[in-house]
């Protein structure tokens, strides 16, 4: 899977458009495949701003510098009524790149549901995807999100650190970016 090439793609990100039309690309060229780009309209406005919601009511009462886990769920969406992001934090070293606070003591908050990755996984579940399914549901899932939960921690202004870590909740877990003072720094590794 080109995941080293999806990291490029999200520590030189400037617009979601541009980034997920590369990331389209990318998917693409990986697996000579051209269905990928009848993706290129999912929704973000709205999920950018749920996104930035959802994180900034989770976090609201926190006052230190914090590790906060995202854990993609690509299982538990029913039919668009349940959920495909989990929440958890702690208190950590956000000045490192470590992310072993994952495996430690979290507190976790409410789940949310963004209906882009929902909408997504509807149609490369379609038989014609059947080929590339795999690397839709990883690539997509992580790719998507990663997008998404960067252009809302850009928007936040806490005046503490977080250190933002996301993948998928029963598997690979990344460092994303760490945000302070309406600052955001992408790491993606």
């Amino acid at each position: 899977m080109p995941i080293e090439q999806l990291f490029s793609i999200l520590r030189n990100h400037r617009n979601f458009e541009a980034s997920w039309s590369q990331v389209l690309n990318i998917l693409e060229e990986h697996t000579g495949r051209s269905l990928w780009q009848s993706l290129a309209q999912v929704p973000f406005d709205a999920n950018i701003l749920r996104m930035h919601q959802w994180l900034e009511l989770q976090l609201a009462d926190i006052a230190a510098p914090t590790g906060v886990y995202l854990g993609l769920d690509t299982l538990n969406m029913d039919q668009g009524q349940g959920k495909n992001i989990d929440i958890g934090w702690t208190t950590c070293d956000t000045r490192l790149n470590q992310s072993d606070w994952i495996y430690g003591q979290l507190t976790h908050g409410e789940s949310v549901f963004l209906d882009g990755l929902y909408q997504l996984h509807q149609i490369y579940s379609l038989a014609q995807w059947q080929s590339v399914y795999p690397i839709a549901d990883y690539m997509l899932f992580l790719g998507y999100s990663g997008l998404i939960v960067l252009e809302a921690i850009a928007q936040a202004q806490s005046p503490y650190s977080r250190l933002y870590t996301w993948g998928f909740h029963d598997g690979d877990m990344f460092l994303l970016a760490r945000s302070h003072s309406g600052q955001t720094d992408i790491i993606c590794q």
